[in-house]
């Protein structure tokens, strides 16, 4: 009897202990599913610490180039934009793709060296868009600090968006591409000199030409909420035959944009 009631403690702690390890394992298992899930709904409800807001709201930051200007010399560092951008993200199924499209402000501004536009009479006295030098039109001027040409866009954008990790932007690279359709709303130029030792800045409100729509594509690439990107125009800077000497130009823009949520 001794000997059969070893045997059956035996069993039984046999039993037990691989009662403790199934329930221990399973456990395991449970408890790293429901850890997982709830990360999976944590990143995406918390998108990488952004607000609980729908989309995106993109600034960019950069400068822009004209292509084929043959009619003034540019300063490249006083050419810069300044765009404001909101997308809405349709997700395309379970992929890592989504189509975004959006509605923002785009602002551009040209820097010119000497020169600035003016609506002159031509041969036929017809008023139309010169370019002239500033000492012709600001006379006393000693000194000029800065012309430029300013236009301001209401634009809509519209982008196809792919990401590493689908449900974890902040650590995600993203590759997008798109196109955007603008309507111009402002447009002026912008002198500031200094005339008699007391500075003067002239602005002066009007189209000068400049195309009512524009059509671009761009590209973006970038990690976490940081990117780079780049727009090319489609349109020219002047309408067709409305530009000073009837050139037209290519706008592009390349720069830093930024995910603010």
């Amino acid at each position: 009897m001794p000997h059969y009631e070893t045997v059956l403690k035996k069993l039984n702690m046999r039993k037990i202990f691989l009662f403790v390890i199934c329930a221990s394992f399973i456990s395991s298992i449970s408890l790293a599913q429901q850890n997982n899930a709830a990360d999976k709904n944590k990143i995406i409800k918390e998108q990488a610490g952004r607000p609980d807001v729908p989309g995106d709201l993109f600034m960019e930051v950069g400068f822009n180039m004209l292509q084929d200007n043959n009619e003034w010399e540019s300063k490249f560092w006083g050419s810069k934009i300044f765009n404001m951008y909101y997308q809405y993200d349709y997700n395309l199924g379970d992929s890592k793709l989504s189509i975004h499209p959006g509605l923002g402000i785009s602002t551009q501004k040209y820097a010119m060296d000497t020169s600035t536009l003016a609506y002159l009479p031509d041969a036929n006295g017809d008023f139309v868009v010169q370019t002239i030098r500033l000492d012709s039109v600001f006379q006393n001027a000693n000194d000029f600090v800065k012309s430029k040409i300013a236009t301001t866009y209401l634009e809509i954008p519209l982008e196809l968006r792919w990401r590493s990790l689908k449900y974890d932007p902040k650590r995600s690279l993203k590759i997008a591409v798109g196109g955007k359709i603008g309507l111009l709303i402002d447009s002026k130029t912008k002198v500031k000199y200094e005339e008699f030792g007391e500075k003067k800045i002239t602005k002066q409100k009007e189209d000068f030409g400049i195309s009512k729509f524009r059509y671009s594509v761009y590209g973006r690439i970038g990690y976490g909420n940081a990117y780079l990107f780049y727009n090319y125009n489609l349109s020219t800077l002047f309408e067709k035959n409305e530009g000073p000497n009837n050139t037209e130009m290519t706008p592009m823009m390349f720069g830093f944009a930024l995910s603010l949520f």
